[in-house]
């Protein structure tokens, strides 16, 4: 049996890791330095790429670390007390390893700002909650994104009442798109339902699902208004990703990253289980309302 489309989709968006997205650690110094010393470390380094951080270790062991943001030169600061007696302890929590998958970390963010990564024995790397803006989150989200398109597309083929119900619950202007799109794709008048259905963008495709009353019902929405405000935000999503923009000034915090991509993988399952056993609908062959 072949799997589902949204299986393919989830391996590829799996395979991004943590230490795909961290900056390395380039800075470790020995207990006995200064915070000041420590400082002029981090910013010597910084040369080399970004740089918030330096490792207090001695021949034996990690005693923690210190951050930039700790060694701001104040009166009464401890800028000339030495680093092991100020650095910060790194506790269990605040360590992930390197081969974490991203779909793992990011939930994580909810407890800290940022993580040591964890390469074989040693710390080597740290990623942060900024991080996330990298690339291959955004490719990870994108293929999240397209696995539940995909699904969609096998939803609306084995639904009960056949693709051109669903297609008519498009508006005429953009059903008029997708169709005119496949007309230009394949330079002919006989088009066929499923092509159409192809056509379509992102967006239409979820306004069919929002429009079917049994998909409706089966989806992790308390109502319609609910899912609408979530499939824009996935839109405006995916076209940050697609035109290269932050995707952090969509979702500017961990909670609400954390909060899309929990929804997102709910409606895809939900999706792929009603593609599986489809089940029809009281209303078969009629179009709801707008």
């Amino acid at each position: 049996m072949r799997p589902d489309p949204s299986v393919h989709y989830e391996t590829i968006a799996t395979a991004f890791q943590a230490i795909d997205i961290a900056d390395p650690l380039r800075t470790s110094a020995p207990p006995q330095w200064s915070v000041a010393d420590v400082h002029s470390a981090i910013m010597e380094d910084a040369a080399d790429g970004e740089n918030w951080f330096a490792l207090i270790r001695d021949e034996q062991k990690i005693l923690g670390y210190l951050a930039l943001d700790d060694m701001v030169d104040t009166p009464d600061g401890p800028s000339t007390g030495q680093a092991g007696r100020y650095c910060n302890p790194i506790t269990p929590d605040q360590i992930v390893a390197g081969n974490l998958p991203l779909l793992d970390l990011i939930p994580l963010f909810e407890q800290h700002f940022f993580f040591f990564v964890l390469t074989g024995n040693d710390l080597t790397h740290v990623v942060s909650f900024l991080d996330l803006d990298h690339l291959p989150v955004k490719l990870c989200l994108f293929a999240l994104i397209t696995g539940l398109e995909a699904e969609c597309i096998r939803l609306f083929t084995a639904w009960p009442p056949g693709i051109q119900v669903q297609l008519d619950r498009l508006s005429p202007n953009r059903y008029r798109k997708a169709l005119d799109l496949c007309r230009e794709r394949f330079g002919k008048e006989d088009i066929r339902p499923e092509q159409v259905l192809r056509a379509t963008q992102f967006i239409d495709k979820t306004i069919m699902l929002l429009r079917e009353p049994t998909v409706l019902t089966a989806l992790p929405f308390e109502g319609k208004r609910e899912g609408e405000r979530f499939f824009n935000q996935l839109q405006g999503l995916r076209n940050r990703i697609a035109h290269s923009d932050s995707i952090l000034a969509e979702l500017p915090t961990p909670r609400e990253f954390n909060r899309l991509l929990k929804r997102l993988r709910e409606v895809t399952n939900t999706v792929t289980q009603l593609a599986s056993h489809p089940i029809l609908p009281d209303d078969a062959g009629q179009p709801s309302p707008s």
